[in-house]
């Protein structure tokens, strides 16, 4: 769900990382994840007023899209299941999440 500044090869879904340290990329990681678990699909959308925590976790925003096209296509009706949870290297989330 982050990406580091520095180009990172191999994302899965959506990618997180970033260069403040693990506690970032938790934070952003656990802020995302509770928006769908609320079904706050919207404010996935809104990322950017996060403000320093999403520039840091996601400088680019290639990694990130990829979430709001899933989640635009996801119905009401849909409950989300997260896969792929770890991390890599302390601070790159290979979250991942499916509706349906």
């Amino acid at each position: 769900m982050v990406h580091k500044g520095r180009p990172l090869r191999g994302a899965l879904f959506f990618c997180l990382s970033q260069a403040a340290g693990p506690s970032k990329a938790t934070e952003f990681d656990t802020v995302v994840q509770d928006q769908i678990k609320k079904g706050q699909l919207d404010a996935l959308a809104q990322f950017q007023k996060l403000g320093e925590l999403a520039r840091i976790s996601h400088p680019t925003h290639e990694h990130y899209l990829p979430l709001l096209y899933a989640a635009g296509a996801a119905r009401s009706t849909e409950m989300p299941r997260f896969f792929n949870t770890g991390f890599q290297a302390a601070s790159i989330s290979m979250r991942s999440v499916l509706w349906g």
